[in-house]
């Protein structure tokens, strides 16, 4: 049976300080944010185990969206109905490295191809990076020069975001 880095990581949450116990545990509800999934995992396990956790939590939040998508949905940008047109495999460039997740995308009039379980895990539509890695970035690119910001990036989390997503 393989490993499961996220049951490991829910036995860590009592080391953390009481002000912070409840917030590593809302990184475990099936509707938490990439942002704070990452956040937490990556406290809790590092690069290794917290990636671990993060891509099982993804694929699980996936498989769950994906099995059985309804026909229509509410389109997370306009509001308007949008109707089923396919699953699909999302990659990001994250702090734990690269992760994917699986999930059903729809078609709205309005707004074109939308992807509900994206706007869920706070993942903005054509996004290259999870939002934890977009921000280090981008707080990082304010100050130096973003080739600079790119090592820094690589340095204290070991991913290199390539040339072009920390130009964004």
């Amino acid at each position: 049976m393989d490993f499961n880095a996220i049951e490991h990581l829910k036995t860590l949450i009592c080391r953390l300080p009481g002000d912070e116990q409840m917030r590593a545990r809302s990184a475990f509800s099936p509707a938490a944010s990439l942002l704070v999934m990452e956040e937490v995992f990556w406290k809790l396990g590092g690069k290794m185990m917290g990636g671990d956790a993060l891509r099982q939590a993804l694929e699980e939040r996936g498989r769950v969206a994906s099995a059985q998508p309804p026909p229509t949905a509410k389109c997370p940008r306009c509001g308007k109905p949008s109707r089923f047109h396919r699953c699909r495999e999302r990659k990001l460039e994250s702090t734990v490295g690269q992760v994917s997740y699986r999930r059903p995308e729809y078609l709205c009039t309005r707004c074109k191809t939308v992807a509900p379980l994206d706007a869920e895990l706070g993942v903005k539509a054509g996004e290259k990076r999870s939002p934890r890695l977009a921000e280090a970035v981008d707080r990082l690119a304010k100050d130096i020069p973003y080739e600079d910001a790119v090592e820094e990036v690589q340095r204290w989390t070991g991913c290199r975001p390539s040339h072009s997503t920390a130009r964004r």
